[in-house]
């Protein structure tokens, strides 16, 4: 579903890019779940959606 969710520090950018470009062509919901994760590990969302 949207990207590996991990603590604070443990995560991993470019997985998390790869993991996003993947769902990207998924139904809508996969999105919103990926952000959420981006802000509970509180890292700032730079992806930008089309």
């Amino acid at each position: 579903m949207g990207g590996t969710v991990v603590g604070p520090g443990g995560a991993s950018i470019l997985g998390d890019l790869v993991a996003f470009n993947t769902v990207t062509h998924q139904p809508g919901l996969v999105r919103p779940t990926y952000l959420i994760n981006l802000e509970w590990r509180g890292a700032t969302p730079t992806v930008q959606l089309h």
